[in-house]
């Protein structure tokens, strides 16, 4: 287990009595360096590097503060672990000229010196560190909800002496023994009973699971509900799902940014070949989300003009009239390119399953079942998944579901900010397209009343086998799955041409957004600013 988010420790000295011990482990990777000095030495830290140490809570936030006053510690995990971040060390960012002691609970202390020629070196927690935050959170709020609700009053709410790691598997073990006994209570015609009542779906803890084949792929366009389809996935699952990119969704508690390997994850999110995300990593079969284009390039457009995937960027009445003309060029570029996307993979030879966003919010039972049945070969869902995703989704509202409240939640929208003469044009030149995917000709008429009453896909999906078959005739049950038929994510040409991109910052300035780029949030300002500081 890692150690909980600094953020956490003190909440839960509030709940925890102060006497009590708790093992705390704090793993780092074996690679790390641990002779003083050198270009990058910086020496034996006391809190076990390269190997487990045992910490009580006291000490640990005694060294938390320590770490507060003179920097942090992070870890960052190799590449054959799956992540595309850098590897192999895990270093302490020390201010200069600067020395601390830790004392750890296995009763060594030493200090840490920086090197004369070493350059502190900051690298984004690894997904393992993220997941042993979510848990700590989810584990926090459970204490708290346990003791507002009368019916957990004599409910232990959780194991006491356990890593996070052990108490996801052994709770994912009660889930499955308690369907088991639930079937058998079923057969026998009996009433089942809750020895506990269940932990509620938003305070269960999620883990990492190995895949034996490549895993599936996510496949949508920018803003086209990738976080709510993954959230879903996730909380029927208990499992993370992964992502090529690291675009800022830890905070939105979706902790698989930048794990793309089949020993973590089994499910991993793509834009690709809207944008190539890192490292290139093997794909087994797609599931394709997809959302009606008028929606989604709206969508992207408040994205990347606040930098926020929450925030809707308003504008003055000076200011309406260039955004106008900024928006409509926009909206054209963007338009091709989320054609050229879907045209993309609906070409790809690999089993497919496409699904649309308009369903997903309005049936999102039945979608999901879908997903889960496709993604992990499941020939019969059986009542317990189905169960699982009635609980999901009937505890919690559907926004709240979503790792983030979304902008408008609705269909269509969007439409009042498209001119006659521009929905026309859109609508001629993808309703091929739009056919192939099963959008009916009302799609084409600019009617959001009309839009939300959409028939669904049959069967709340279309999905497509490859030309080789799955699974592989040679695959026993139990057994490894090899070399098995697949395709590489992020190893060849983008459908977004330089013709098609849109300068942010431009657009932007001349909105009087932003008055230099010392102040814009875009992508290019921020690798600029990084280049400069360096």
């Amino acid at each position: 287990m890692i150690a909980p988010a600094r953020t956490s420790i003190r909440r839960f000295l509030r709940n925890i009595p102060r006497k009590i011990s708790i093992r705390l482990l704090r793993r780092e990777t074996n690679t790390t360096r641990r002779t003083g000095g050198g270009s990058r030495g910086w020496g034996s830290t006391g809190i076990g590097y390269g190997k487990i140490t045992y910490m009580t809570l006291g000490t640990r936030i005694r060294l938390r503060r320590q770490m507060d006053r003179t920097g942090h510690i992070f870890s960052t995990a190799s590449r054959d672990r799956g992540y595309s971040g850098r590897t192999g060390r895990s270093l302490a960012k020390i201010h200069e000229g600067q020395r601390w002691t830790a004392t750890g609970g296995s009763g060594s202390s030493s200090t840490t010196t920086p090197g004369p020629t070493s350059k502190p070196f900051v690298s984004p927690p690894d997904p393992d560190t993220l997941l042993a935050r979510l848990n700590t959170r989810r584990l926090y709020k459970r204490i708290k909800h346990y003791k507002s609700d009368a019916k957990f009053a004599a409910v232990q709410p959780y194991a006491k002496n356990k890593t996070v790691e052990d108490l996801a598997e052994e709770e994912w073990a009660a889930l499955l023994a308690r369907a088991k006994a639930m079937n058998t209570a079923r057969m026998q015609k009996k009433q089942y009973v809750d020895p506990i009542p269940p932990v509620p779906s938003a305070h269960e803890l999620l883990m990492f699971s190995p895949c034996p084949r490549p895993p599936a792929i996510l496949a949508s366009y920018p803003r086209s509900g990738n976080s709510l389809c993954r959230t879903l996935f996730e909380r029927t699952t208990l499992r993370v799902t992964g992502s090529d990119m690291r675009g800022g969704l830890a905070k939105h508690d979706l902790v698989g940014e930048a794990a793309v390997s089949s020993q973590r994850v089994t499910f991993v999110k793509t834009h690709y070949p809207e944008r190539r995300g890192n490292p290139p990593f093997k794909a087994s079969k797609v599931v394709l989300l997809v959302r009606n284009p008028f929606d989604a390039i709206d969508s992207f457009w408040n994205l990347m003009m606040t930098n926020t995937h929450t925030n809707t960027v308003e504008f003055t009445d000076e200011q309406k009239v260039k955004a106008q003309k900024a928006w409509e060029e926009m909206a054209l570029k963007e338009l091709h390119v989320w054609k050229e996307f879907h045209i993309f993979w609906l070409e790809q030879d690999i089993p497919m399953l496409l699904i649309r966003y308009e369903d997903l919010i309005r049936h999102p039972d039945e979608v999901t079942s879908r997903i889960v049945r496709f993604v992990l070969d499941i020939k019969n869902m059986g009542s317990f998944f189905t169960e699982r995703i009635d609980r999901c989704i009937r505890e919690e509202q559907l926004e709240k579901l979503g790792s983030y409240k979304p902008r408008s939640g609705g269909i269509g929208k969007s439409l009042s900010k498209y001119t006659p003469e521009m929905l026309q044009r859109m609508s001629l030149d993808i309703m091929e397209v739009l056919a192939r995917m099963g959008y009916p000709t009302e799609l084409l008429v600019p009617d959001a009343d009309l839009w939300q009453t959409m028939k669904p896909l049959d069967h709340y999906g279309v999905e497509w086998a490859a030309s080789y078959p799955w699974p592989p005739k040679s695959v026993k049950k139990g057994e490894e799955w090899g070399d098995v038929p697949h395709m590489v994510i992020n190893s060849g040409e983008l459908v977004r041409g330089k013709e098609h991109e849109t300068n942010w910052r431009a657009v932007k300035q001349s909105l009087g957004l932003v008055s230099g780029d010392s102040e814009c949030t875009c992508y290019r300002c921020i690798a600029a600013r990084k280049q400069t500081s360096t």
